[in-house]
């Protein structure tokens, strides 16, 4: 996992690569995967969003994009 400020330093960026370890039962293989995260904190505190994207080596590869998902929720206490 890597963290680091964006170029314009009023953001942050959120790089892991993870290991997915697949499900026998669904016939699901394991898969590496790599999610970049982009946390954006409007200049007053009030609003929170995340955008970025994802790939894996999956056979056929996926990929995706998410923009400006909204931060709903403060609670920090809820399962994961």
């Amino acid at each position: 996992m890597f963290v680091r400020k964006t170029n314009d330093e009023k953001h942050f960026e959120l790089i892991y690569t993870y290991l997915n370890n697949g499900s026998t039962e669904q016939n699901f293989p394991p898969h590496y995967g790599t999610e970049t995260i982009k946390i954006i904190i409007d200049d007053d505190n009030s609003i929170k969003k995340l955008s970025g994207g994802y790939f894996t080596n999956r056979e056929p590869q996926t990929k995706g994009s998410f923009k400006e998902m909204k931060w709903t929720n403060n609670n920090l206490n809820h399962n994961f």
